[in-house]
């Protein structure tokens, strides 16, 4: 069993990690004073989003980016958190007691994804990924654990914009496969689409819940559930969209470097959008309002303090 000092350590642990991974520059109070100058900035984005995409969107074909090259350091990051990852381990749940939790919910798809998490048993995504090709939690787990080829990542990716239309997450995803293969254009086209899109949600809670009940069932106590199903949780998509923030913020750049400002300015928009969502969302959990500052922040930088900015000039 685990104990509440484990625990106590298990989230110092945690925290230092995921500090560590995502935002070792940063803190919360620097982030929190400079975003209170950007609330103006923000709005004007926004006006000069919606010109933008009246008048046909991005610009094409894009222009070639320019690069940040902050990427170096982010690996560094990874690497450091990986070594104080290793130092908090929660228990896998056996396969007999995950079997226990899978016959109380029917074998679900949201548990047999949660059967996955919490006994590492690929098995059971594979089940899921066979019987739920159509449940965004599957196609989630599949796109990050799945091992996928290309063209079997692009159907998944598919698979969770028609089960999810309403979320720009897959957009997101997929425009961001398109940056790491070199196709800007495509990418743009995923970002326009992410940017009509309202009901984000990075699936962070749902995956929680469900891991969270799997320890349930097997006699953890509703503290010992909660931490575990927390400690245990994986995050990917934090890296990922990290990631596609940087690329959205040399997107942005490039477009200015090209003398194409209306286009950078859109650019700019979404990437600040993309920051709201994630401060914004019913999965606004520490680390994610941080990710939000952090890439919100990126992409105003991108901006000529000296130059005019927006309707009113």
């Amino acid at each position: 069993m685990i104990t509440k000092r484990n625990f106590a350590l298990g989230g110092l642990l945690i925290g230092a990690v995921l500090a560590a991974w995502f935002f070792h520059r940063s803190s919360i109070k620097r982030l929190q004073d400079e975003n209170r100058s950007l609330r103006e900035q923000v709005a004007e984005l926004q006006s000069s989003s919606n010109r933008q995409k009246r008048s046909g969107g991005l610009r094409l074909p894009v222009p070639r980016l320019q690069g940040t090259g902050t990427r170096t350091q982010a690996e560094a990051a990874d690497a450091k958190a990986a070594e104080l990852a290793a130092q908090f381990q929660v228990p896998k749940l056996s396969i007999e007691q995950v079997e226990k939790f899978l016959a109380g919910n029917q074998r679900s798809a949201a548990s047999l994804v949660a059967a996955f998490r919490t006994s590492g048993e690929s098995d059971f995504l594979t089940e899921a990924m066979q019987k739920y090709p159509n449940d965004p939690q599957v196609a989630f787990e599949a796109l990050f654990h799945g091992n996928l080829a290309p063209e079997e990542r692009r159907k998944w990716i598919d698979s969770f914009k028609q089960s999810d239309p309403d979320n720009p997450l897959a957009n997101y995803l997929a425009a961001q496969d398109y940056f790491k293969s070199g196709q800007g254009d495509l990418a743009v086209g995923e970002l326009e689409a992410a940017s009509r899109k309202s009901a984000f949600n990075d699936l962070t809670l749902n995956r929680m819940q469900f891991n969270e009940e799997a320890y349930r069932a097997n006699g953890f106590s509703e503290a010992q559930s909660r931490s575990a199903a927390m400690f245990q949780l994986d995050l990917p998509l934090l890296k990922e969209m990290k990631s596609l923030g940087e690329n959205m913020v040399d997107l942005a750049r490039s477009y200015r470097e090209a003398g194409d400002f209306a286009s950078s300015e859109a650019a700019v928009a979404m990437a600040v959008n993309l920051g709201e969502q994630y401060r914004n969302s019913g999965n606004a959990l520490l680390v994610h309002q941080m990710l939000g500052f952090d890439i919100e922040q990126s992409a105003l930088n991108v901006l000529d303090p000296a130059s005019p900015f927006g309707p009113d000039g």
